[in-house]
């Protein structure tokens, strides 16, 4: 065995951590992450999981605190004494330990890199863990130090389990269950069954269970020494078991998936909540009210032995597609299954709204909020005129059944993308029948459609495909303007006709400064950008694969990560101004931001506050910076502005801007070297409609 002793410079995660985040969740509520573990002490429920998730709720599942630690830590197992006291322990062999309860963890060094996948306590000095390839943890002084070890012949033990008299039991890969009689130094084994999987067991009374694949629940009576297998209705992998009494039983898996049992395991009946997510654990409150928790944040209960239940956790789990605002406080959201969604109150609730398919609706176009188009696959065009109260099909489903992507509406010439290369035009009102079909000799998938000035418009698509469209006097002809093939082209977008941007395929984003010629500018480490979105022609955000958000203050040549701490998929951004925006993504996944994207400075001192009316002047970036830094605020009406920057004695170091501005977001860069200053606290203020705000910055040469 090995001794590995906690060192004095353990990683210590403060309060602080859990200070305001860049990012907030809206869907799914309360979390969009997978829970792999619960425990329900002292009145608390507690439960851990993937991308660094951990929760707590004392009001019985009403609401829940978030306090997610970084999503590089991926937690399968926790443990708590009582309310305060209580250990998380996951992949890469990481543990850590609270004290307050999940205020502050400190990260405690285990010695090893395998997976843990069970941590389980007999009391406050006394634990065990189990791990990939046999491993064993123990510790007998309250995790002060480990001792790590393999039992010998064992595949991953995937739990492990107390029993009253200290016995341990664990279980893991080809049905093999291991026991130990003197705390761990010696293990018997007691069963096997070859192709097999546990994944869960727990002791109640006088019986211990054991539940895994495919669809085995397995009770013994003799302290582990021998077993009996039941199999449940369901051959798939049962990821939990809960006894909640002698006879009452609990497990689940795939699907929403919850198998119960009123006679200790003889027989099972199916149940299910209609679920893409699996359920992963389980606890048992008091009044015999069952918890259940699953991938995606995923969350349900039982008061009545899983007669009927009630879900705890957000109903829309599909994958998000687009979105769309009109003003700040109206917009739409559209993805898989037909999801259509709108908002009021500038995202801060969403209402499913009938979309009479259960096709995937790809994209959306408004006008104002209560006029809307949506394609989807297999040809779905629906439109409404009352705000989404009804949906209507458009002729369009008559002429294809190809998957359509991108979609224009103007009064006169309306077009829609897809699959196959194929483009319609309408030359009716808004995208009234007939439609008329475009040949543009490609095979290649179109996705987007960018900037439409006048009677051009630029649509792109998969192989780097990329076209300018001209429509005048009935006529439409294209300008064939491809960039290289590898490039799968995703978005696009224009904040005029000079300045455009497209991104895609290896995370590459082209830009055009005269309305039409597109160079790379940068290639970021991410397999797909599938969405970009720029203010003005300097600060730009762009959004993809992995949970990756980006923004940009020099109009994409530079990038910088914004955390979000989630590992989704984004599939749109959008900013209503540079501090509130959106991202969205795959398993319903909505996150907003009021600080655009970034963590607030703390103590950041702001000299003059100024009214919302006239302008906000934020945080520059970087701060502190050498050489260069970024200053933006936003105009909400036109005025004629100053930005200086000044030293600590009040002198007037540079005049950065003394024009008339009209509404909207700005950005002026700041090049510090330009004029010869010395490292130090500098300060710069912005002056409209007889209003100043003053904000520092700090340059390090």
């Amino acid at each position: 065995m090995k001794l590995v002793p906690v060192l004095v410079l353990a990683l210590l995660f403060h309060a602080a951590f859990y200070a305001q985040q860049a990012w907030e969740w809206v869907n799914p509520a309360p979390n969009g992450k997978s829970v792999n573990d619960a425990i329900y002490t002292d009145s608390v429920m507690f439960a851990a999981g993937s991308q660094g998730l951990f929760m707590l709720s004392s009001d019985r599942g009403v609401t829940w605190a978030l306090r997610d630690l970084n999503h590089t830590f991926n937690f399968n197992s926790l443990y708590f004494f009582d309310r305060m006291n209580g250990w998380l322990a996951g992949d890469g062999g990481v543990l850590f330990k609270t004290t307050d309860g999940g205020v502050s963890f400190i990260a405690v060094p285990s010695g090893v890199t395998d997976n843990i996948y069970c941590l389980r306590f007999r009391d406050m000095q006394n634990g065990a863990a189990t791990g990939t390839d046999g491993l064993l943890l123990l510790t007998s002084d309250g995790g002060l130090t480990w001792n790590v070890s393999r039992i010998n012949g064992s595949p991953s033990l995937r739990t492990i389990t107390y029993l009253p008299d200290g016995t341990l039991i664990a279980a893991g890969e080809n049905g093999t269950i291991v026991k130990s009689t003197d705390l761990g130094l010696q293990w018997q084994t007691v069963h096997t069954s070859a192709g097999s999987l546990i994944t869960g067991i727990r002791s109640n009374g006088n019986f211990i269970y054991a539940s895994g694949f495919p669809g085995r629940v397995y009770r013994s009576a003799d302290k582990g020494e021998t077993w009996t297998t039941y199999q449940t209705p369901a051959s798939v992998l049962l990821k939990y078991i809960l006894p909640a009494s002698e006879d009452v039983l609990y497990s689940g898996g795939v699907n929403g998936l919850v198998v119960v049992s009123k006679n200790g395991g003889q027989s099972w009946e199916e149940k299910n909540i209609s679920s893409r997510s699996s359920v992963q654990s389980a606890v048992l409150l008091e009044n015999n009210e069952v918890f259940f928790f699953g991938e995606n944040g995923l969350i349900f209960s039982s008061a009545d032995t899983c007669a009927t239940f009630t879900l705890r956790s957000s109903t829309i789990t599909e994958n998000l597609h687009s979105v769309r605002f009109t003003s700040r406080d109206t917009g739409w959201i559209v993805g898989a299954r037909g999801l259509i969604m709108r908002t009021t109150d500038g995202g801060d609730t969403w209402v499913r709204q009938n979309s009479g398919t259960t096709q995937s609706i790809n994209e959306i176009y408004s006008l104002d909020g209560i006029r809307a188009w949506v394609v989807g696959n297999y040809g779905t065009y629906k439109y409404t005129m009352n705000g989404g109260e009804t949906w209507i099909t458009g002729h369009l489903e008559t002429y294809t059944s190809n998957d359509l992507y991108a979609i224009d509406i103007e009064k006169f010439f309306s077009r829609v993308g897809g699959q196959g290369g194929m483009v319609f035009e309408s030359l009716n009102n808004f995208g009234y029948n007939p439609w008329y079909s475009i040949s543009l000799r490609t095979v290649e998938t179109l996705r987007t459609f960018g900037y439409s000035w006048r009677l051009s418009i630029f649509l792109a698509g998969d192989g780097g495909k990329l076209y300018r469209v001209y429509r005048s006097n009935k006529s439409t002809s294209f300008e064939n303007i491809s960039l290289p093939e590898v490039f799968d082209l995703r978005a696009m977008n224009f904040t005029d006709p000079k300045y455009g941007w497209i991104v895609g395929k290896y995370g590459v984003v082209f830009r055009t400064i005269d309305g039409g010629h597109f160079s790379q500018i940068a290639l970021l480490n991410i397999p797909f950008l599938n969405s970009v979105q720029f203010i003005d022609r300097n600060l730009g955000y762009t959004a993809g694969s992995n949970g990756k958000v980006f923004k940009t203050y020099d109009g994409g040549l530079t990038w910088k990560e914004l955390p979000t701490n989630i590992n989704n998929t984004f599939t749109r951004v959008y900013f209503s101004d540079a501090q509130n925006g959106w991202v969205l993504g795959s398993y319903g996944a909505i996150l907003k931001t009021k600080t655009g994207g970034e963590t607030p400075v703390q103590n950041e001192e702001v000299y003059t506050a100024q009214p919302p009316e006239i302008f906000t002047l934020n945080v520059s970036f970087p701060n502190p910076f050498n050489s260069q830094t970024m200053i933006t605020f936003t105009m909400q009406k036109r005025g004629f502005t100053e930005l200086i920057i000044f030293d600590q004695l009040g002198r007037k170091i540079a005049e950065l801007l003394d024009e008339e501005l009209e509404p909207g977001s700005h950005s002026i860069l700041f090049d510090a070297e330009k004029y010869g200053l010395a490292s130090g606290i500098y300060f710069y203020s912005l002056t409209s409609s007889g209003k100043t705000a003053v904000r520092k910055m700090i340059y390090l040469k």
